[in-house]
């Protein structure tokens, strides 16, 4: 199965203006997965060959992120709860205005 990250991928870019300041890759990933269930769920189903979609999907959403120097500025990881509730790491962003 081919992954299919296209309409994620529109979905990403309109979500960052929404985003406040400054904001996790944790609580990116859930607002998109609240606010584009459609794109968010497709993005999954591409990944159904993986042992973890999800991490696979999220994995996806937060190196994305890098991709957008002249919107975003990576400030380094933090401690966080993923979607699952799990305690983790994950990057945290401050948007350029």
């Amino acid at each position: 199965m081919t992954i299919d990250f296209s309409e994620l991928e529109t979905c990403v870019l309109e979500l960052i203006p929404e985003m406040p300041n400054k904001f996790t890759s944790h609580q990116f990933i859930l607002r998109l997965a609240q606010r584009f269930q459609h794109a968010y769920i497709i993005a999954l189903h591409s990944c159904l060959d993986s042992e973890a979609p999800f991490q696979r999907v999220h994995q996806w959403v937060s190196n994305h992120l890098n991709k957008y120097p002249s919107q975003l500025a990576p400030m380094g990881a933090v401690p966080s709860h993923d979607i699952f509730g799990n305690s983790n790491t994950c990057s945290s962003w401050e948007k350029i205005v």
